[in-house]
């Protein structure tokens, strides 16, 4: 389980979160799709293809949504991808961006990618 980590700085409450994202193809559309786990709030962004321009235009606003709301993103947590986001995500003040290697997966977003599916899959079978 995921949690929330928290931190005391001179009386002020900061809460930091993780941020995980991962592209998601349902009927040849492609999604960048997002979630904070512990907030358990996502979205899904269409992208028209994976390169990286297009990925950061997709995860941009998001971010600043996030930032909007007063979420502090400490973490992102991508797929290898998004390797070639890592640079540009730092430079944003995100004190890590970890993506993952080329056998792992991250569980959350890879959870909520299933889920997805699976429900559009119904919703499309029952039209």
């Amino acid at each position: 389980m995921m949690a929330i980590l928290y931190l005391w700085t001179r009386n002020i409450d900061v809460l930091l979160f993780v941020l995980t994202f991962l592209l998601l193809t349902i009927n040849t559309v492609k999604f960048l799709t997002t979630t904070i786990p512990t907030l358990k709030h996502s979205t899904a962004t269409p992208i028209e293809n994976e390169n990286c321009e297009t990925m950061w235009d997709a995860l941009r606003p998001t971010l600043l949504k996030y930032q909007a709301a007063g979420c502090v993103i400490a973490d992102f947590r991508g797929d290898g991808g998004f390797k070639c986001l890592k640079d540009v995500i730092l430079a944003q003040g995100v004190g890590v961006a970890n993506i993952t290697s080329r056998d792992e997966h991250e569980p959350h977003i890879e959870r909520f990618n299933r889920t997805l599916e699976e429900r559009s899959a119904v919703c499309y079978a029952r039209l």
